[in-house]
């Protein structure tokens, strides 16, 4: 099962010590943890703004309030999914547990797989739930109508507000008729025949215009979308209802507006297309995409949008799907086949003429040349190149949480430079960084683009080697050792440098490692510098 990091549980324990033993398990698997001896601290730290994501709480508290009453009062304040240890597995107790919460209980003195697995299950389950309620809020909420009804019968299963208050029926009357009593233009043999190519699977989505009948007997036009989807034995039909009077009543408006907006666009200071869906070629491009391209906006206007957009040949996956694009990094394609970067928004826009997609873009080039120099500069050593310590920790975490899931080999080489200090005392600290950059170019020529090398500090270096096992390492090591030793550094001259290696051990953390790798060095230096210890079984 997938784990769920960062993620905070409280542990609502009176006994501190099984809570606590509860929080090293939970820590050991990238959860943050809180511990709560009391009610009152348990309700003080569940309604605060910081709350914890699941609440692991002893359902015998001890203290005149136990676990359940406990959890209603919670659920009363947050919606935080609660999961009980008990020390007891009698029907009587898993009826209370069951009566209180629907994400189980965790006995105690479990093995460690069984505890992690329960929580991680449990905050599946309740973000599914979550989902599902929000879901159906949206689905409820939505001004547009929607029916869910059954393919065979045709009757409604379900029907959400804004069709109930469109139609004037109440949930209760709507899910005692079918289609044709509010499509009074169809027969049941005629919508059957239009529900054809979705049933044989010819179509995904069927959208036709119709008229809806309210209640009180008047009409109005919509626009229908049918789909089916698989649900239980029979699947269900599900058909989202557009009311049309208020965008006709639109359409009109647009069409006023029409002269306005063509000076609008040829105004504003952004590159605008106006692309037809259908056909994926472009109607219109104003004077400053028309710049941004280099060519006039009559050889830009009945091109393919994927011309400039270049995303697969051919095809633009944006208008095929009709998709909306808020501030997405894209790729411009200029007349002369330069490409530049650019922030990319692409919304509908319906006309008279039918649907338009309207794509605006701005040049970021410049900017995004600078973000990634800024980025550049946060994650390396200024002096030699080399990754700086904290991005390298960044790094070996991932490697580590990467380990534990694939079971891939890791391996660590330090390195520290051997009299640096009479390197800078003899010939002074601009030779002393002549070394150290000589040494990080050195080393970058033969290790791989995976690999990450980092200075430790001063004349410290690490070096992360993914998909790598000890010996391996240590076999690289000695050829950098090698290397080094063999280097003619100008105005300096020779210089070696003590390896440390490892790897990764079953439970091993960051500082367990790299201490480990530490130690290793050390004993190297220990055994007259210049030469390669393991440190580790291997």
């Amino acid at each position: 099962m997938d784990r769920v990091p960062g993620k905070k549980i409280l542990i609502v324990e009176d006994s501190r010590l099984q809570a606590q033993i509860a929080a090293d398990i939970l820590s050991r698997h990238g959860y943050m943890t809180e511990i709560a001896l009391t009610a009152e601290e348990t309700l003080q730290k569940a309604s605060g703004p910081e709350c914890p994501d699941l609440i692991l709480m002893d359902i015998d508290l001890g203290e005149g309030m136990d676990g359940t009453t406990l959890s209603r009062r919670i659920q009363q304040v947050k919606d935080i999914p609660v999961v009980f240890l008990t020390a007891i597995s009698t029907r009587e107790a898993v009826e209370q547990v069951r009566s209180v919460t629907r994400y189980g209980y965790v006995l105690k003195g479990a093995p460690e797989h069984v505890l992690v697995s329960t929580v991680e299950m449990a905050l599946k389950l309740h973000e599914a739930l979550s989902l599902a309620q929000m879901y159906r809020r949206i689905v409820e909420g939505s001004l547009t109508e929607v029916y869910i009804f059954h393919p065979d019968t045709l009757k409604f299963l379900a029907v959400n507000r804004g069709a109930r208050e469109n139609l004037g029926y109440t949930e209760e009357e709507l899910l005692d008729m079918d289609i044709m009593q509010l499509m009074p233009e169809f027969d049941r043999e005629r919508f059957r025949s239009l529900l054809a190519p979705l049933q044989q699977g010819e179509k995904e989505k069927i959208i036709f215009d119709a008229m809806h009948r309210r209640k009180d007997g008047s009409l109005y036009p919509v626009e229908a979308h049918l789909q089916l989807f698989g649900h239980g034995k029979d699947g269900i039909g599900v058909a989202f209802i557009l009311d049309l009077t208020e965008r006709r009543k639109m359409e009109e408006k647009l069409r006023q507006q029409g002269e306005f907006l063509q000076s609008l666009l040829a105004a504003l200071p952004v590159g605008i297309f106006i692309i037809d869906p259908a056909s994926h070629r472009i109607e219109e491009a104003n004077l400053e995409a028309a710049a941004m391209i280099g060519a006039a906006p009559e050889e830009i206007a009945g091109r393919p949008c994927w011309e400039f957009f270049p995303q697969s040949a051919g095809s633009c996956p944006i208008t095929v799907a009709k998709e909306e694009v808020d501030r997405s990094e894209r790729l411009l394609r200029r007349k002369d086949g330069l490409e530049i970067l650019v922030l990319k928004t692409v919304k509908r826009l319906r006309t008279d003429s039918g649907e338009k997609l309207v794509e605006t873009f701005i040049d970021i080039s410049e900017r995004k040349h600078l973000e990634e120099e800024l980025y550049r500069l946060s994650i390396t050593d200024p002096l030699t190149g080399a990754y700086n310590r904290r991005y390298f920790l960044e790094m070996l975490e991932r490697e580590i949480e990467r380990t534990r899931r694939t079971g891939h080999p890791f391996a660590l080489i330090m390195l520290d430079l051997d009299h640096f200090k009479g390197i800078n005392d003899r010939f002074g600290h601009a030779a002393g960084d002549r070394v150290l950059k000589s040494l990080v170019a050195a080393f970058k020529e033969r290790l791989r683009k995976t690999d990450c090398l980092a200075r430790w500090g001063g004349e410290e270096f690490v070096i992360l080697l993914p998909e790598t096992g000890v010996e391996g390492a240590a076999t690289l090591a000695e050829e950098l050792r090698q290397k080094l030793s063999e280097m003619e550094i100008p105005g300096v001259g020779l210089v070696t440098a003590s390896f440390g290696v490892t790897g990764y051990h079953p439970g091993d953390t960051v500082d367990a490692v790299t201490q480990r790798v530490d130690s290793a060095l050390y004993r190297a230096k220990g055994n007259g510098r210049n030469c390669v210890c393991v440190g580790g079984p291997h």
